[in-house]
């Protein structure tokens, strides 16, 4: 079967320059299968997912010691009425 046998068959139409391209790039594409075909994957195991989800790699929360209000304005470098003041930063 040619290459304009199966373009009628799927509604195609090509001019002769165009046919000789799709036949040139079946060609191709057949050369390129074929060594696809010739590599060896017996020992080689199927996959569903050709890479890992990292799901589930955030650490867990854990409760640690926790500062009073007064121990965190202590540290604080400018403090007023239980807040810590800083430098506006949006206009």
């Amino acid at each position: 079967m040619n290459i304009n046998e199966i373009a009628n068959r799927i509604f195609l139409n090509f001019n002769e320059e165009e046919s000789k391209k799709v036949e040139n790039e079946i060609e191709i594409l057949n050369k390129e299968i074929a060594v696809l075909n010739d590599i060896n994957t017996d020992d080689v195991l199927a996959m569903d997912m050709p890479f890992e989800l990292n799901e589930n790699t955030l650490r867990l929360d854990e409760a640690g010691p926790v500062l009073t209000v007064e121990e965190l304005l202590a540290n604080a470098p400018d403090a007023s009425e239980n807040y810590v003041r800083i430098v506006k930063v949006v206009g």
